[in-house]
């Protein structure tokens, strides 16, 4: 199982809504190669519709606006959740209900729960909801995030240029030779899909790696 399956993953709107969806049930989501199905928001509340069994609200952090969902009947959680392990089950109504006081508009939350698919869109089916007090915790997160992909990226980057030495020296036996060059251009396209997203393109991983001459 993957290691960031059943972990909160820290992500950007923006990077969340572009998550690539994959035909499984329920549906599951990847980033980077990576299956993610929870993730972790921080942003402003800019709408809040409450209706009897739930509350729908959208959390603006600069990127995109997530549609979030926090159901506050509890007996229909448990029912529409059956398949799910028992510690991983939704609030109960009553947390619910406290949690859904805190949504309002103009507030900055931290926003938790499971990543779902909604007449194809996607929203986050919500486990809890904190105020935050702390007007730059938005910036923190959204520099937090870039930091552990950068960071992914850098050591894939070391990985590439391992590759390209052992390609250069060259490997007595062309089926090594063959394997390695496609270990090279897989981890090449992943680091390329990862670093678009922060301003490392395809050309600036290539500048780095082979300097002016590629």
């Amino acid at each position: 199982m993957d290691s960031l399956h059943l972990v909160h993953v820290k992500l950007l709107a923006a990077d969340l809504l572009s998550l690539a969806s994959r035909h499984t049930s329920p549906p599951s989501f990847a980033r980077c190669g990576r299956t993610v199905t929870r993730a972790e928001i921080v942003g402003v509340v800019v709408s809040r519709d409450r209706r009897e069994k739930f509350l729908r609200f959208l959390v603006d952090d600069g990127t995109g606006c997530v549609p979030c969902v926090l159901w506050l009947n509890h007996h229909y959680l448990n029912a529409a959740s059956s398949s799910s392990r028992a510690s991983d089950s939704d609030p109960t109504a009553e947390m619910a209900l406290r949690m859904s006081e805190v949504v309002s508009l103009g507030t900055l939350l931290r926003v938790r729960g499971r990543i779902v698919l909604y007449r194809g869109a996607i929203q986050i089916a919500v486990r809890d909801v904190v105020l935050e007090k702390d007007p730059n915790v938005e910036d923190q997160a959204e520099l937090g995030e870039e930091k552990i992909w950068a960071t992914a990226l850098s050591a894939s980057k070391v990985q590439i240029e391992a590759a390209k030495i052992n390609l250069e020296k060259g490997m007595g036996n062309p089926l090594d030779q063959t394997k390695e060059a496609r270990k090279l251009d897989q981890r090449t396209v992943q680091d390329c899909m990862m670093g678009s997203t922060y301003g490392f393109g395809p050309q600036a991983i290539a500048d780095q790696l082979y300097g002016n001459n590629f």
